[in-house]
């Protein structure tokens, strides 16, 4: 005759139910607790790959995208781009980055005196552009850059889709206690718009990037011969993840980014930092 379980045993084994469940949870408290730094720093990671990649957006759509040929000796004014640290600002017709922003056409006449509105077929954001010439009133230009009061009714001129602006990137405080202290936050301004972009920024700027003797060079002054400016130099310091007991050595810029401003930070060794250098050409200036 089988016996049952005493309630003795059945209590040993809820002990021992309750001490094994005990273990797992601790453990996997542990495991959680020892990988949340390596998870935070792979969002940190994707979160500056998205704050570069909408830098070179909009960098490079620095001038109107119009060629030079179209808006004669124009170039000139075009490349109002303002490299001395930060703010660091620029002319661009896409800043808003919305839909059909940065369309443009040329409106001319013909021989008979009518006028011929010519679209420029995709935008700088690969976008089509509307063909009407009625929905083209944000901003309009002579061919020599002077603007125009009527979009409507202007004739060899270039007219925008929407308003051709001055976007500029400039450093402020940051409110996030996670940063080094010292650290400020990038934002980016817009018409009425003052945007957050990224905080813990260490160090942030530009450089012209031209044809030398030698190849290419990096300067912070515009060369003479404006055909000679090839792009800017995005040079940016990150803090990335928190606070580190192990101590770690400090990157610093390439040659290509001296001159730069570095933030002093106490401590620096004891914070992850990523040096983010990269080309951005400017092909609307070109």
């Amino acid at each position: 005759m089988k016996r049952g379980m005493t309630l003795v045993e059945l209590l040993v084994i809820m002990v021992m139910m309750v001490i094994l469940g005990a273990g797992v949870i601790t453990a996997v408290r542990d495991l959680v607790r020892r990988s949340q730094p390596q998870i935070t720093l792979a969002k940190q990671q994707q979160d500056v790959e998205a704050v570069v990649t909408m830098l070179t957006i909009d960098y490079s759509s620095a001038g109107f995208g119009v060629p030079v040929n179209q808006l004669l000796n124009a170039v000139q004014n075009i490349a109002s781009l303002d490299t001395s640290r930060t703010p660091s600002c620029f002319l661009t017709a896409t800043a808003n980055l919305g839909v059909n922003s940065g369309c443009w056409g040329v409106v001319t006449v013909d021989n008979n005196g009518n006028p011929v509105f010519n679209v420029n077929s995709i935008n700088s954001l690969v976008q089509n552009c509307p063909q009407n010439r009625n929905q083209y009133t944000g901003s309009c230009f002579d061919l020599l850059r002077n603007p125009v009061n009527n979009c409507l009714n202007c004739t060899n001129c270039v007219v925008f889709f929407g308003q051709v602006g001055q976007v500029c990137y400039s450093l402020g405080n940051s409110g996030d206690t996670r940063c080094a202290p010292g650290t400020r936050a990038l934002r980016r301004v817009w018409t009425n718009q003052n945007q957050p972009v990224v905080d813990c920024v260490r160090s942030f700027g530009v450089r012209y990037m031209v044809r030398g003797p030698n190849g290419v060079q990096y300067v912070d002054q515009l060369p003479q011969n404006l055909s000679d400016l090839l792009g800017v130099r995005l040079c940016m310091i990150l803090q990335v993840g928190e606070r580190q007991s192990v101590q770690q050595p400090v990157p610093a810029y390439s040659p290509a980014c001296q001159g730069v401003n570095i933030l002093p930070v106490n401590n620096a060794e004891e914070y992850r930092w990523q040096v983010i250098e990269r080309d951005i050409p400017l092909r609307n200036l070109q």
